[in-house]
């Protein structure tokens, strides 16, 4: 069916567009004289290497890479590449490539054979296994603002999701940002990665913190809340979220963070019992307008355990007031299941149907999740159009692991700090402190710089 639509609106297309395709050519030509088309090697199918058609934007000897990768972008364009960008009109003549079968209508976008890095990435996560196309899933969410790995994973999730309604709604997305003009790399576009004084002067340091609720032996709470109050206190972070917070640990917490703010309460009984998901807020920063909790279950206004979790589990969340910029902000902090996957997969459910119609105030929701970077559920977190990994969001980045395991063998990325479009990521860390040779806790501590737009 697939290649019956590709056939069939690339057949269309090329006639319904065919003024506008010539016209476009005799403006190349007039403008900025031959060649009007560019042809350039691509990773398609099955990995192979095919041409792909495009109208030339870029001046003659323009070093051949992803768009992105140039340094100085505005100087290579041509006079109406950076319209024809822009508006992807350059990608025009790829109805070609669809018809003659290279390519489709939808799918990852094809990669110029030196772009290793990804190109590795798409062959693990076995992206090559589909065609690849005009505009994809990565495409409309971000384009050439996001990462490789972010761009891999969206491919990856692409892949493993097809569905013609996925089609249809990339489609859709892809005309929204072809009108506005989102999501290009160049001067004309949005240059989402730029940071200006302004952003870094109100920036807000976030931090999410597994702080393990006992330990045994040289690894007992009371041994190591010293180091775990030191690191804290070093970074300094403006919020930071904590997950398996005994109440011994909050009589430390809040006896060592007397300036900061603290909302939260015991998962057992929604006051003094059980572990506590609490959040820390600089009270010389923020002015509390509102805060309150809910439980990860089918229940969440009542002391409940959800779905095949194995303990109660709980969300914390503040409004805040940001006294430097006067805008309001809200921080979610959560810890999901580690056994219960239904339990894992409706939590996340749960938290997006909160926050997906708050679409006009800055959201961050940090917490140990319990799941994989890369993972299905993972995936649906970052495709949702409602939350963004700040790890992929910004180019001071690093790709650690954040669950240690004492050194063991279950390490991985299992904590992060999420983002909605209200925020700009500037920054993404670990911290990977230690006590000498000894862990401060079976999980590092995430921080990530973020500032609201």
């Amino acid at each position: 069916m697939k290649r019956f639509l590709d056939v069939f609106f690339s057949i269309l297309f090329i006639i319904l567009l065919s003024p506008i395709m010539l016209i476009v050519s005799l403006s190349i030509l007039i403008f900025d004289g031959k060649p009007v088309m560019f042809y350039q090697k691509r990773v398609g199918y099955n990995n192979e290497i095919f041409n792909i058609y495009k109208f030339r934007t870029m001046k003659n000897g323009t070093k051949e890479s992803a768009t992105a990768k140039l340094k100085d972008i505005e100087s290579s364009l041509t006079k109406v590449g950076r319209i024809l960008r822009k508006y992807s009109i350059d990608e025009l003549p790829q109805f070609f490539n669809v018809l003659k079968g290279d390519m489709s209508f939808v799918g990852p976008r094809p990669l110029i054979p030196k772009e290793k890095k990804i190109r590795k990435l798409r062959d693990e996560y076995n992206v090559f296994s589909v065609k690849p196309g005009i505009t994809g899933w990565a495409q409309v969410n971000g384009r050439d603002n996001i990462s490789d790995e972010q761009k891999a994973l969206y491919d990856k999730y692409y892949v493993e999701n097809y569905s013609l309604a996925l089609d249809a709604k990339i489609l859709l997305k892809t005309v929204i940002n072809v009108v506005e003009g989102k999501d290009v790399n160049d001067m004309c576009g949005s240059n989402k990665n730029k940071i200006t004084d302004e952003e870094r002067e109100n920036s807000i340091k976030v931090m999410t913190y597994n702080i393990l609720c006992f330990g045994n032996e040289e690894y007992e709470w009371q041994n190591r809340a010293p180091h775990v109050v030191e690191l804290i206190k070093k970074e300094s972070p403006d919020l930071f979220g904590v997950q398996e917070a005994t109440p011994e640990w909050m009589q430390v917490l809040k006896k060592e963070f007397d300036k900061y703010g603290c909302v939260g309460v015991g998962r057992e009984d929604g006051k003094s019992s059980g572990e506590f998901v609490s959040i820390f807020y600089k009270k010389e920063r923020f002015l509390i307008k509102s805060s309150g909790h809910f439980w990860l279950s089918e229940t969440p206004n009542e002391v409940s355990k959800g779905w095949d979790g194995e303990f109660k589990r709980i969300c914390s969340w503040v409004i805040l007031k940001d006294r430097k910029t006067d805008k309001q902000l809200i921080h979610l902090n959560t810890h999901t299941d580690h056994k219960g996957k239904i339990a894992r997969k409706e939590s996340v459910r749960l938290i997006i149907d909160k926050i997906k119609d708050l679409k006009n105030i800055p959201i961050v929701v940090t917490g140990d999740f319990n799941l994989r970077e890369g993972e299905n559920l993972y995936n649906i977190i970052v495709n949702s159009d409602v939350l963004r990994d700040t790890k992929y969001s910004c180019e001071d980045t690093v790709d650690e692991n954040t669950f240690n395991d004492f050194g063991g063998t279950e390490a991985g990325i299992i904590d992060y700090v999420f983002v909605n479009d209200n925020f700009k990521a500037l920054k993404y860390r670990v911290v990977k402190d230690m006590n000498g040779d000894k862990f401060i806790s079976d999980h590092y501590p995430v921080v990530a710089e973020i500032t609201a737009v």
